[in-house]
């Protein structure tokens, strides 16, 4: 008899198997949540009720959308979750499958900088320096209808008249204007630099800051190689002659960009693109950043203890640095001085990023052949400055990031990704690191 009943107990329990360990079911998972803070108890349920796991691609992406879900509720306005304590609660608190990737891998690029909102509560007000279209308004109404949008805010002195009250600005918001906030969360730059917005006030927020990531890369990259083109085959020359009828062949053959060495002061988004249309002339490309970390597509990558032996290796230099407290006239006249008497400098960076004084200098004594420039210490160019009438300089007024008809379209369209982002309290893309500075 007692065998019968074991063995009966026996095939209820094979009948009926425990829940894989691997997956929280329902009873565990809302008991791992008594001990978070009570709001923090209802918008994980809430998120986890529409949450869709069909949606999700992996198991590991489950995981990691609840370990997200978790950091960014269980601390409340607490942007940056990172003391030992909230990641043993997570460990304790959550069952982890068998993976590849260690759980303390996943959980520093969770806590990473890249910020999300504080709460997944979206945003009721938005200013936008920009003129929105009808059809961008539209989209924005559809998506988000409470979403209260203060349009074309185009003067500076007039952001801080309307600044109380907004949570989001599309566009820059000026220093006095950001004093005044009481409700700001997140400034989205139109730009690829931030130098402009990261003024103390801002550093010391919690305030996100993104900007224009790519969009600007590859109008970049069109405009140093239409530069350099230009220098290498004599173009103003060719033009000079052309507006006054004169057929003059040139009594130096041009020179060739097959199979010169670039040297890319920066491996950014920018010069990954100029480095690509330079490898279609089977050039070269070599690369300077502040760690040395190895990218493609540069052969080799210097850091700055190696920054002279890399401009002494360039036929091309091409700066695309943003500024820094680091980079600030970081290429002076000993980084000219180190160059060959033969290269060509090329600015599409930063202005500040270079001594303007050391390279007049290494211009008119020779120690340089050309530069090509775009961006300036003083902008614009003022009318005396000696860099106008020189031969061996080719000047376009900070326009080398602007290309395309679509330009102002795809600016929002990245913005309105993150927006889309910033409503379901998902981390942003393109966020700038204070630390960094761009």
């Amino acid at each position: 008899m007692i065998f019968q009943c074991l063995r009966a107990t026996h095939h209820q329990n094979l009948a009926q198997p425990e829940p894989p360990k691997t997956r929280l079911c329902e009873e565990e998972r809302r008991s791992n949540l008594l001990s978070l803070p009570t709001d923090a108890q209802q918008v994980k349920l809430k998120l986890s009720a529409n949450i869709k796991p069909h949606v999700l691609s992996s198991r590991r992406d489950r995981k990691e959308q609840q370990l997200a879900v978790v950091l960014t509720t269980a601390r409340g306005s607490d942007r940056r979750p990172s003391s030992p304590g909230l990641r043993q609660e997570i460990e304790n608190r959550v069952i982890m499958p068998k993976r590849k990737r260690p759980l303390g891998r996943i959980l520093k690029k969770l806590m990473s900088n890249k910020k999300g909102p504080a709460t997944v509560k979206p945003a009721t007000k938005l200013l936008s320096r920009a003129q929105l279209t009808a059809e961008q308004m539209k989209q924005i109404k559809d998506a988000f209808p409470d979403l209260d949008v203060v349009d074309a805010i185009k003067k500076p002195t007039d952001v801080a008249a309307h600044i109380r009250g907004i949570e989001i600005a599309y566009g820059n918001v000026p220093q006095d204007a950001f004093i005044c906030s009481d409700q700001l969360k997140w400034i989205h730059v139109v730009s690829q630099g931030v130098e402009g917005i990261l003024y103390k006030e801002v550093i010391e927020s919690d305030v996100i800051v993104t900007n224009g990531g790519d969009n600007f890369s590859q109008a970049c990259a069109e405009n140093v190689l239409m530069t350099i083109l230009a220098f290498y085959r004599q173009l103003p020359l060719v033009l000079d002659c052309q507006r006054n009828a004169k057929w003059h062949r040139v009594t130096s053959p041009p020179d060739l960009l097959r199979g010169r060495t670039v040297g890319h002061l920066g491996t950014g988004n920018v010069a990954k693109h100029i480095a690509r249309l330079f490898e279609a002339f089977q050039c070269r490309n070599i690369g300077y950043n502040r760690t040395g970390r190895a990218e493609a597509p540069f052969e080799t990558v210097y850091t700055k203890d190696d920054l002279h032996q890399m401009l002494a290796e360039s036929d091309i230099i091409v700066n695309s640095l943003p500024l820094t407290n680091e980079t600030f006239h970081m290429i002076g006249e000993t980084e000219f001085r180190s160059m060959k008497h033969t290269s060509i400098f090329t600015n599409v960076g930063r202005g500040k990023t270079v001594g303007e004084n050391a390279l007049i200098q290494a211009l008119q004594s020779g120690q340089i052949a050309g530069a090509c420039l775009d961006v300036f210490e003083e902008e614009p160019l003022p009318p005396e400055s000696p860099l106008w009438p020189m031969e061996n300089v080719i000047i376009t007024p900070h326009y080398g990031g602007r290309g395309g008809q679509d330009e102002m379209e795809r600016s929002f369209s990245l913005f309105f990704e993150n927006l889309v982002r910033y409503q379901e309290g998902r981390p942003l893309l393109h966020q700038a690191n204070f630390q960094t500075g761009y």
